[in-house]
């Protein structure tokens, strides 16, 4: 009996072993969200772009390039705009994209929670958007060297990353 025992104890220590050792390779094929890496907003691409190994590869190292800039921005931001607020914003986007809002109603979402700051924040606020609107910008125009025109197509274009331009003056006087 105490034999028995001891076999299935150690039978069971072993399974136990031998699970632990594959959960990174099972954590690795789960859905897309799983199995990426956190990249800052920043420098992400749409999700509509599929990479080839080859790209994926060219990408990840100007992502990397970037990288520090993006993290410097970041870092800048959680400065600027308290945690308490952080988490009203995310909870706000998250409950505007289940509804199904569009990302230019979501960004009126988000300049909305902000009217609770200072005016001195919200002008820090909106120089860190600049910093981070230039970063997109070099990134994208790099990763549009690597891309086919079919993927660049699905990037947004200059215009869509800026948001808000003025709007050019009418000259019928």
């Amino acid at each position: 009996m105490l034999i028995r025992m001891m076999s299935t104890v150690m039978m069971l220590s072993m399974v136990c072993c031998i699970a632990q050792a594959e959960k990174p390779a099972n954590k690795a094929n789960k859905g897309k969200k799983g199995n990426q890496e956190r990249v800052p907003q920043v420098l992400a691409l749409p999700d509509s772009i599929e990479l080839t190994a080859d790209q994926e590869a060219q990408v990840k190292t100007i992502r990397a390039k970037f990288a520090d800039k993006a993290k410097e921005i970041q870092k800048q931001t959680q400065e600027v705009i308290p945690a308490e607020l952080r988490k009203q914003q995310m909870a706000a986007v998250k409950a505007a994209k289940e509804a199904g809002k569009t990302p230019q109603e979501i960004r009126e979402i988000m300049k909305s929670s902000q009217d609770e700051l200072s005016a001195v924040d919200r002008e820090k606020i909106a120089e860190i958007r600049k910093q981070s609107q230039a970063v997109k910008m070099e990134f994208l125009k790099e990763v549009r060297e690597v891309l086919t025109e079919e993927q660049q197509a699905k990037l947004p274009s200059a215009r869509e990353t800026k948001g808000k331009g003025k709007k050019p003056k009418n000259s019928d006087s």
